[in-house]
């Protein structure tokens, strides 16, 4: 995915607070070589932000979610779709956004098998999404839209949610 433009600079912005230098920004991500490179230290990072709340001031998970993003943008090896749903479920909580990309970074290589099929990716990757809801530690805020999508979950709709 190359996510670029506005969306790039508002989730890179809003991720960055303090200037304290982790391991994520040791990792250089702007080549696709260094991006291949780097996939092991993705799925560590994703799993960094889905272990932690969704609110908090580690500093370290701010790292991990722009390291992340960067990621994302830069790698040639992998697409990830951004759909209209995932945008609604998310408005206003940019966040919440940095733990879908998260959970799609981490379901796409953990699944390189099926990585290409966008259907699939989608599914495993907002069954994660999920999963983080619905844990209360987790302190995500079940919204209209929150509550939608956990009950076409429950009900197994979540393809039919994602529009396929």
């Amino acid at each position: 995915m190359k996510i670029t433009g506005p969306i790039l600079t508002f989730l890179l912005f809003g991720f960055q607070s303090q200037a304290q230098v982790t391991e994520y920004d040791m990792i250089p991500v702007k080549t696709p070589e260094e991006c291949k490179a780097a996939e092991s230290k993705v799925i560590e990072a994703a799993n960094l932000v889905l272990s932690k709340p969704l609110k908090g001031n580690d500093n370290s998970i701010s790292k991990a979610r722009t390291f992340i993003i960067v990621w994302m943008s830069n790698t040639n090896a992998y697409t990830f779709t951004i759909n209209e749903n995932i945008t609604k479920l998310t408005k206003n909580n940019e966040l919440l956004f940095g733990i879908y990309l998260s959970c799609i970074a981490k379901y796409a290589l953990e699944n390189p098998a099926i990585a290409k099929d966008e259907t699939k990716v989608q599914l495993g990757s907002y069954t994660l999404l999920a999963a983080y809801i619905e844990e209360k530690k987790n302190g995500v805020e079940v919204t209209k839209q929150v509550q939608k999508f956990l009950n076409a979950k429950k009900a197994g709709k979540l393809e039919e949610y994602i529009g396929k």
